[in-house]
C-alpha cells in the first residue's frame, strides 16, 4: 500500500500554492489540553503526591462552534451534445485550459473526439481529417482502432499535460484497450507480478481481456500508442492519470473491487510505460447505503493549487439505478475524506437532460465570472435503462472561486491554524457572513502569543460576501513578522462561512 508522503510532516507547514483552503481539517489545529490545580498551577501526571482538592481542565485553542460543509455545484446548460452521426453515446470527458483555449477530449462509445472553445461556452468541433467515418475524414474524430488493435472497444479516456516530459510527449492519454492472448503473454512475461488475478479468464479460449493503455502526443491531436498496455487490470470506466510534481511520479486512479463492490484504487509509477496493480483507497464503507457502489473517481486538483486534490466520486445507487456525485478532498492524493453533506450533484428531475445522473471528468479550470468548473456528462435515462442513441450531453459543474467546501459557524466559532510558512506579507480572505455575522483574525507568533498590533482588538471586522477581501489591522494590511518566521492565525467567525486565505 502506498504510504502518504506527509505522514511525518510537522509544523510549520509550507503553503506550496500560497493558498489555504478549508477543504478538510488539515489547517485547523486541534488545540491542546491540560489539567491544573484551582489556581492554575500544573499538576504532575505521574506522581506519588496526592491530588489537590480541585482539578480543573484547561484547554487552549480548542476549535469550537465550527463544521465543514461541501458546497453543491451549479449545473450549466449543456454545451455539447451528440449531433453528429459518429456520436452515438457521449462519455468520459477531459478538459484542459491550454493557454487561452479550453480543450475537450471525449469518448463516443468506441471513438475519441475533440472540441475546443475560447470562452468555455461556445464550442467548435474542428474537422481534423485524421479518421475516416462513412467515407469522409471531415470530422473531429481523434482515435479509434488506431489506439487499439481491437476496433470494437477503445474508450474511457483521460488526457493530461505532463510537465516533466519532452515536447514530443507533452500530452498523454490513459485509456481502456482490449488485448488478445498474444499481447497478454508478452505483458505477463515482462511483468509477471502485475496482472489482475481475473485478467487471464477467457484468454486461453481465444477471448480478450481489458487492460489500461497509454499514448503520447506533442499537440493533443496526433497520438502514438504504446505497444504494451500500462497495466492488465479490468476497469471499464473513466480512469484518471496525472503527473504529480511533488512525488515526481505518475499517479493513476482506477476502478477496483472489494467484496465485489465497485471501489476506487490508486497506483503510482516512475515511468509512464507501466503501472503496478492499484491499491484500493475508497470503498463503499458503512457511510454509504447498502445498495451503493463507487462507479468512477473523477479525480482532479484545484486550479493553480495542486496541493488541493479533489475527487468527484460517481456513486451508483443500484436500488434507484441513478448516479449522484460526491466530493472527497485530499492533501496528497493518498489520504481521502468526504466532508459532511458531500453530495455536490444530484440527478435532474424526470424530464431533464440529466435525469439519470451525471459523470464528472477530470480537469477543473478557471471560468469567466469568478468561477471554477469541471466537465459533467448528463444522461436522460438511468444507467441500465435500454439505451437509444443519441445519449449524453456535456455541461459544466461550477462553483464560485475557492468555494467548494465551507468552514461554517452557525453562530459563534473559533479556532487556530497550525504554524504556517508562506510568501508575502498580506492576507486576503474568501468569506460570506450574514448581516449579524463577522470575521476577525489574530496573528500569533511561534510561542502562541498574539503579535503586537495584530490582535483581535486590532483587526478590522469583516462583514459581507467577499471572494477576495484584504484583512487589515487598524487599516494596515501588512503582517509584521520577524524575518518571515512562521506564524499561525486565530480566527473568530460568527454567523458565516469561511472558504480560505490567500497570501501575497
Amino acid at each position: 500500500m502506498t504510504r502518504t508522503p506527509i505522514q511525518y510532516e510537522y509544523p510549520p507547514f509550507t503553503l506550496r500554492s500560497n493558498t489555504l483552503l478549508f477543504h478538510d481539517w488539515r489547517y485547523v489545529h486541534h488545540g491542546t489540553t491540560r489539567w491544573t490545580a484551582a489556581a492554575g498551577e500544573p499538576i504532575e501526571r505521574y506522581s506519588d503526591e496526592p491530588l489537590p482538592d480541585v482539578v480543573e481542565w484547561q484547554g487552549t485553542d480548542i476549535p469550537s462552534g465550527i463544521r465543514l460543509r461541501a458546497i453543491p455545484a451549479r449545473k450549466s446548460e449543456s454545451f455539447l451534445c451528440a449531433d453528429s452521426p459518429w456520436e452515438e453515446h457521449l462519455r468520459h470527458a477531459t478538459i484542459i485550459r491550454d493557454g487561452g483555449t479550453y480543450r475537450l477530449w471525449y469518448d463516443t462509445k468506441s471513438l475519441g473526439c475533440y472540441a475546443e472553445s475560447d470562452d468555455g461556452t461556445t464550442w467548435r468541433k474542428p474537422k481534423l481529417g485524421l479518421r475516416e467515418f462513412e467515407g469522409s475524414t471531415a470530422n473531429n474524430i481523434l482515435w479509434g482502432e488506431n489506439l487499439s488493435p481491437e476496433p470494437d472497444y477503445i474508450g474511457a479516456g483521460c488526457v493530461f499535460i505532463d510537465p516533466s516530459s519532452p515536447a514530443k510527449e507533452k500530452y498523454k492519454s490513459f485509456h481502456n484497450r482490449h488485448i488478445d492472448a498474444d499481447v497478454f503473454e508478452k505483458y505477463r512475461r515482462r511483468y509477471p507480478e502485475d496482472t489482475s488475478p481475473r485478467a487471464h479468464l477467457g484468454i486461453g479460449r481465444g477471448k480478450r481481456t481489458l487492460a489500461q493503455a497509454g499514448a503520447t502526443s506533442p499537440d493533443g491531436i496526433h497520438w502514438t500508442p504504446f505497444d504494451l498496455p500500462l497495466v492488465v487490470h479490468g476497469s471499464d470506466t473513466q480512469n484518471v492519470a496525472y503527473y504529480d510534481e511533488v512525488l515526481a511520479k505518475y499517479v493513476g486512479y482506477f476502478r477496483t473491487h472489494v467484496f465485489r463492490r465497485r471501489s476506487i484504487g490508486r497506483a503510482e509509477t516512475d515511468d509512464f510505460r507501466h503501472f503496478p496493480l492499484p491499491d484500493t483507497i475508497v470503498w463503499p464503507d458503512a457511510g454509504t447505503g447498502p445498495a451503493d457502489v463507487w462507479y468512477a473517481n473523477g479525480r482532479t486538483s484545484y486550479p493553480g493549487a495542486s496541493d488541493y486534490h479533489l475527487m468527484f466520486g460517481r456513486k451508483w445507487s443500484v436500488s434507484e439505478d441513478r448516479w449522484s456525485i460526491h466530493m472527497a478532498t485530499s492533501p496528497d492524493g493518498v489520504l481521502w475524506s468526504f466532508p459532511p453533506e458531500s453530495q455536490v450533484l444530484a440527478p435532474g428531475s424526470h424530464d431533464e437532460w440529466d435525469a439519470g445522473g451525471s459523470a464528472v471528468g477530470p480537469g477543473m479550470v478557471d471560468l469567466p465570472g469568478d468561477r471554477v468548473g469541471v466537465p459533467m456528462i448528463g444522461y436522460a435515462v438511468p444507467h441500465k435503462y435500454p439505451r437509444r442513441k443519441p445519449l449524453g450531453e456535456i455541461a459544466w459543474a461550477t462553483w464560485q472561486k475557492g468555494r467548494l467546501v465551507a468552514l461554517v459557524a452557525d453562530e459563534h466559532g473559533s479556532f487556530r491554524t497550525p504554524a504556517l510558512l508562506f510568501e508575502g506579507d498580506t492576507m486576503r480572505v474568501n468569506v460570506r457572513t450574514k448581516h449579524v455575522g463577522n470575521l476577525l483574525v489574530e496573528v500569533v507568533s511561534d510561542d502562541c502569543n498574539p503579535i503586537s498590533g495584530h490582535t483581535f482588538d486590532d483587526c478590522d471586522r469583516i462583514n459581507g460576501d467577499y471572494l477576495d477581501h484584504s484583512v487589515t489591522w487598524r487599516g494596515d494590511p501588512i503582517i509584521r513578522r520577524e524575518g518571515h518566521r512562521p506564524v499561525s492565525f486565530r480566527v473568530k467567525l460568527s454567523h458565516g462561512e469561511l472558504f480560505g486565505f490567500t497570501f501575497g
